[in-house]
């Protein structure tokens, strides 16, 4: 056989016992067929015969010098009788603990069993008997499901080995353990009111909520011990940082800004711990009781005064809005008497033109009736008529009478009206 066949034998014989429960035979055959490759690599030619001397006696060799000694060193003692329910493999029907007891059942019959493995057994999970006797079986967990969102960290004889995923996974018994659960899905946890004194040295209560993630679950194993501990205390320290450099008022107003500002220095410190904080909010900020009787004061005054202020502009505008109004009615009534005089006067102006319109036609008509025959006599005897009615009027009206000083001559009055009348006749005719 070739050497390269001498190894392949070694590392099936070697891998079959870490699978399975050969109470450590196939581990020292598989460490003999190993040898025996080395040497046919090394370049040393031996024959097939002296090959399988060769492999058989390092095999008894290494059995006889330590198996016992290992056998005693990882299970306590080297069994005088194995039983051949040992290796088989059972369900268990309930969640059973490390340490915990079930009823399980094997070739037909039931079992008490003990769960001697370090992780617990889910219901349902199979399980491999390891040691056996007439009354229990003592069984460990070899095969694991990860649920989705999950990473399990196994380690290897106490040392990291590997990093299961969500899915199904097969451990060595003895051998590999579960040593860390981890979820992967984003966590909430709350950080606890801490007394934080702000720049103008009054102090407040504040608490607040943070989200972080797993994301690299072998150092958040390893980087720290407990990283959710860690994080908090991070982030109290780093708040009173934020409140001590900003005054009481500001605190409401840079909520935003002092979160970011946690976010940011918890992220930088958890790298190495392989978590992600994804933010953090600040819940509530709860000053002093006279801190707060004294803002409620200052609050109650501001509004008072802009409520004063507002009254005070409303009336403002409100007799602005009067004597803008009163002007704009005075206005409209110095332009309404203007409007009323000049349409007066128009009036009055058309009324003059009319009168003095109608007397020139009436002055036209008389001048025309004079030129007439026998328009003298008639004219004279108007002009006494009317004089004698409106002497009558005179004396009616007053007690007081002017008479004439030649009131018998009037024949001499009736002839100057006439006189006048054809004067003033001539001269329209001549115009």
């Amino acid at each position: 056989m070739s050497w390269w066949g001498w190894l392949i034998v070694g590392i099936v014989l070697i891998g079959a016992e870490l699978m399975t429960d050969a109470a450590f035979y196939l581990i020292f055959a598989g460490a003999a067929a190993v040898l025996v490759g080395i040497v046919g690599l090394a370049g040393v030619a031996l024959p097939v015969w002296a090959q399988w001397v060769a492999f058989s006696v390092l095999a008894i060799a290494l059995m006889v010098l330590f198996r016992r000694k290992l056998y005693n060193r990882l299970r306590g003692g080297l069994p005088e009788f194995q039983h051949p329910a040992v290796g088989a493999v059972v369900v268990v029907n309930k969640e059973v603990a490390p340490g915990g007891r079930t009823r399980v059942r094997l070739q037909g019959t039931d079992w008490n069993a003990v769960n001697t493995g370090p992780t617990p057994i889910a219901a349902g999970a199979e399980a491999r008997v390891v040691e056996a006797d007439g009354v229990e079986l003592r069984i460990v967990k070899t095969a694991v499901v990860v649920p989705q969102q999950n990473a399990y960290i196994v380690e290897n004889l106490g040392k990291y080995a590997r990093t299961l995923e969500s899915g199904f996974a097969i451990l060595i018994p003895f051998v590999e353990r579960i040593a860390y659960r981890h979820s992967l899905k984003e966590r909430a946890i709350d950080v606890e009111e801490q007394i934080c004194i702000t720049a103008d040295n009054v102090q407040v209560g504040v608490d607040g909520v943070l989200y972080l993630q797993v994301m690299d679950a072998s150092k958040a194993s390893y980087g720290i011990g407990d990283y959710l501990f860690a994080i908090s205390q991070l982030a109290q320290t780093t708040l009173r940082s934020e409140i001590g450099k900003i005054e009481l008022d500001k605190t409401f107003e840079e909520r935003s800004h002092i979160n970011l500002r946690v976010v940011e220095e918890l992220d930088q410190a958890s790298n190495p711990w392989g978590v992600k904080v994804l933010r953090y909010e600040i819940k509530n900020i709860n000053p002093p009781h006279d801190v707060l009787s004294a803002m409620e004061k200052q609050m109650r005054a501001e509004r008072e005064k802009r409520a004063t202020i507002l009254q005070s502009e409303g009336e403002r505008d409100a007799k602005v809005n009067q004597a803008e109004g009163e002007k704009q009615r005075v206005i409209k009534e110095s332009e309404a008497v203007k409007e009323q005089q000049i349409n007066e006067a128009e009036g009055e102006a058309a009324a003059i033109l009319a009168v003095a319109e109608a007397t020139a036609e009436g002055l036209k008509k008389v001048a025309e009736a004079l030129k007439a025959e026998g328009g003298d006599k008639a004219m004279q005897l108007r002009v006494a008529e009317d004089y004698l009615e409106r002497f009558g009027n005179l004396a009616k009206e007053g007690n007081t009478l002017i008479v004439p000083a030649d009131l018998s001559n009037v024949a001499s009055m009736i002839g100057a009206a006439t006189s006048v009348l054809k004067h003033v006749t001539d001269a329209g005719s001549k115009g």
